[in-house]
């Protein structure tokens, strides 16, 4: 489907431009059955794009919707889902099904509980700019700084002058060890250094909630009542078990086990899950409610979050910040 925006030599009486997703499609009365309105993506979520394109129409005080002579051009969107994350109640608690890991039936799969999320924690609005601060300081965090190489003073070689300053027709030169040369050392070079930095808590509990947030209004998040596989005493976790348990919940693609991966947060270490896991590296990771953190929780599409663990990541960043 094309995308249409109203070019701006449409002028007539100015339409009243809407502040929320629901306002816009209010004003889809005025157009064709074929055309929608929808929001901006960069006003809606500048970082997020969509496998659909959506026929849309930009509105504002400046255009008017008087002439549907419409110059195509290219909107990507993620997902309207997005909306409720810039506009709307942020105070509700949202609901939550829980599932089970492996259902009896697979074909009809019966959620076990309905439960209700802390909004502090996982209805927050979305902000980038915390994520991006987040994430640096967590990769800045997480350098080792032992780079280094040798500068003109620690390189092998002689220190007498080449030639002489005059007389011979030679360039000026020093030594051989000057950066110039091969073999010469390095003009500015690297030494060891911390290269990490101090983030306010704040900030830092901040960028936890947005990014849990973020995940449920993508409707990437999924709360699990437990996190076995299989309930014999003895069962050791196999890899093809996991896959197909993942695969029929929707979290990845069989093909290539593409789609962004699965980031698992469980309330308590599991073995067999673990065990399981190990040959999915690349694609599933498997932290404590203690190590989950910004980082790892946006490079992985899908958030599997046990009941238990739920809660413990509420009082984790709930808890009052020692002053």
């Amino acid at each position: 489907m094309l995308v249409f925006r109203l070019p701006r030599l449409l002028r007539s009486a100015p339409v009243a431009r809407p502040q929320t997703l629901s306002g816009f499609f209010a004003l889809s009365a005025a157009l064709p059955p074929s055309l929608r309105i929808v929001e901006r993506p960069c006003e809606l979520a500048p970082d997020y794009r969509c496998n659909s394109t959506l026929t849309t129409v930009r509105t504002s005080d400046d255009f008017a919707l008087r002439d549907m002579a419409l110059a195509p051009c290219k909107v990507l969107v993620r997902s309207t889902a997005f909306a409720e994350a810039l506009s709307g109640d942020h105070s509700v608690d949202p609901e939550q099904w829980v599932v089970n890991m492996v259902d009896e039936n697979p074909e009809s799969p019966t959620p076990v509980d309905l439960i209700k999320l802390n909004a502090k924690v996982w209805n927050v609005p979305l902000r980038k700019d915390i994520l991006h601060r987040v994430v640096v300081w967590q990769r800045a965090c997480a350098r080792q700084g032992t780079a280094k190489t040798k500068g003109r003073s620690e390189v092998r070689g002689s220190t007498r002058k080449i030639s002489p300053q005059k007389g011979q027709g030679a360039a000026r030169h020093s030594d051989r060890r000057s950066n110039i040369f091969m073999r010469g050392g390095d003009a500015f070079p690297k030494r060891p250094r911390d290269f990490s930095y101090s983030l306010p808590k704040q900030v830092q509990r901040l960028g936890l909630r947005v990014a849990l947030s973020a995940k449920r209004h993508e409707g990437n998040l999924a709360v699990i009542a437990s996190s076995k596989l299989n309930d014999e005493p003895d069962y050791v976790g196999k890899t093809k078990d996991l896959v197909n348990v993942m695969v029929a919940k929707g979290w990845t693609n069989k093909v290539n086990m593409g789609g962004g991966g699965v980031l698992f947060i469980l309330h308590e270490r599991d073995e067999a899950l673990e065990c399981a896991a190990s040959n999915l590296s690349r694609w599933v990771s498997i932290l404590t409610p203690a190590q989950a953190n910004v980082y790892d929780i946006l490079r992985r599409r899908t958030l599997v979050v046990t009941r238990e663990a739920v809660t413990a990541l509420e009082d984790r960043v709930l808890k009052p910040i020692k002053r």
